[in-house]
This record gives structure tokens, C-alpha cells and sequence, in this order.
């Protein structure tokens, strides 16, 4: 079965999800998210840089989501619905095209020599 890429978004909502209330550590975040100890550092360090994830250190380094990312991904959220919605508004803006070219292929046809022919 082929495998369908994610956006940036999702990843970074699945991460801040992950982090949520007690956080998590690096390698629950790479398993929970799916993705490998590679990928997971540049979103870890735009996530912490940017005020999205807190770093706690202790035994274990934990990342736990901040207010700022309880509020960024609830917009992500919201985006990524608006996001999931534009493919069946395309449709039926090129429903309505089809339409139109028809009705207007009918209005051609009844043209003739400039001079509408009722």
C-alpha cells in the first residue's frame, strides 16, 4: 500500500498533542508521531524555539506543550479542516464551469452573424 506523505501541520499538531499534560519524552513523541530520531529534531527545535514546547530537564529531557502551543494547535486545527474542506469546494466550482461552458456553447449556437436568432 502506497504511503500518503503528512504536512508539516499534521505533524506538528500530532506532536503538540503528544506533549500535552505531562509530556513526553523523545522517544515516545518519535513513536506515538511515526517518525525516526532524524526527523523528529528540526520540529522539536522550531516547536521549542518558537514558545510552542517547553524543554524539562530531569532524569529524561521532557517536551511538554505550553499555553502558546495549546493555542497554536487549536488554529492548526481549524486550518487543517479548512484545508481538508477546499477539494470538494473545487469540485463543484468546476461542476459550475462545466455548466456554464455549456450554457454558453447553447447561446453561441444560437448567434448568428452577431444577431440573435429567436
Amino acid at each position: 500500500m502506497p504511503r500518503i506523505k503528512r504536512s508539516k501541520n499534521e505533524l506538528i499538531i500530532r506532536i503538540l498533542e503528544i506533549c500535552r499534560g505531562d509530556g513526553a519524552g523523545k522517544t515516545k513523541i518519535v513513536c506515538q508521531a511515526n517518525l525516526n530520531f532524524y526527523t523528529i529534531n528540526p520540529y522539536l527545535d522550531l516547536l521549542t524555539v518558537n514558545g510552542l514546547l517547553e524543554v524539562e530537564a530531569g532524569n529524561h529531557i521532557r517536551y511538554r506543550t505550553t499555553p502558546k502551543g495549546e493555542k497554536a494547535l487549536e488554529r492548526l486545527r481549524e486550518i487543517e479542516t479548512y484545508l481538508f474542506l477546499i477539494p470538494p469546494i473545487l469540485l463543484i466550482e468546476s461542476a459550475i464551469f462545466e455548466v456554464l461552458s455549456s450554457s454558453i456553447a447553447s447561446i453561441n449556437e444560437l448567434l448568428i452573424d452577431g444577431f440573435a436568432v429567436w
